[in-house]
């Protein structure tokens, strides 16, 4: 499950690399066959709807909204690890 402002974008590339899972947006997920979540800027408390949630994914670099998130179950947290990201985000607020 993908829930990101961009998920339209992250939904095609997700299933294209993965046969093992399905990959659906928020919107369209079943809650009973939820095992991972995709997410960036989700909505505090949500990833509660997920019994089956093994997994939360976040989209960006660090995972600091995830874990402050109160409702966020017993679950792995990993994250996107990009040599670029440091500078692409440098740029950013620099400009």
């Amino acid at each position: 499950m993908v829930d990101a402002p961009t998920a339209d974008r992250w939904i095609p590339l997700l299933a294209a690399a993965s046969d093992r899972y399905e990959a659906v947006s928020v919107g369209d997920a079943d809650p009973e066959a939820v095992q991972v979540a995709v997410v960036w800027l989700h909505e505090p408390g949500s990833l509660r709807r997920y019994p089956n949630l093994s997994l939360v994914h976040s989209l960006g670099h660090g995972v600091e909204l995830i874990l402050g998130d109160e409702g966020l179950p017993d679950v792995a947290v990993a994250r996107l690890v990009d040599p670029g990201i440091p500078a692409a985000i440098a740029r950013w607020t620099t400009r």
